[in-house]
């Protein structure tokens, strides 16, 4: 069976509450910029879904997470890059429903290790184009630990 095509997806500038009142994006990114947790579901090439704890950070309006190279998300993400990450802030529920790339810049990955050091306290390193962390990761496995960016 052929990967599927991503179909085009809609950028709308909120989420809607439970209320369904619109939230903005960038209150939507504040929220999950203080969760602690996040849950990433992936799909496999067959449809099977997976679902698993991640730590997730948000820098340059996007949310980012690192995973690591042997993962089944990662194998998923390569096959099928739409995922939905979602998170409970203490007033809002969040589901975000998008596209996961891969992160190459260099700028953009200090920022992503910046941010989890700062968040998390995992202390990263930028190396050929993916994080690295002398004590592992908790849902990653051993590194290198690519990073990816979740557009909604």
């Amino acid at each position: 069976m052929a990967a599927s095509s991503p179909v085009p997806v809609t950028t709308e500038p909120y989420l809607r509450g439970a209320e369904g009142s619109p939230v903005a994006w960038s209150e939507a990114l504040a929220a999950l910029a203080g969760c602690d947790w996040c849950w990433l579901s992936t799909t496999s090439r067959d449809g099977a879904p997976h679902t698993v704890p991640i730590l997730a950070v948000v820098t340059g309006g996007f949310p980012h997470f690192a995973t690591g190279s042997g993962t089944r998300k990662t194998a998923h993400l390569g096959v099928e890059p739409r995922c939905v990450l979602a998170a409970q802030a203490p007033d809002l529920h969040l589901v975000i429903e998008g596209v996961a790339e891969r992160v190459g810049d260099e700028a953009m990955l200090e920022a992503v290790s910046l941010a989890h050091l700062d968040r998390h306290g995992w202390e990263t390193e930028v190396r050929d184009g993916a994080l690295h962390a002398p004590e592992g990761a908790p849902t990653a496995g051993p590194p290198p630990y690519p990073v990816y960016r979740i557009s909604p």
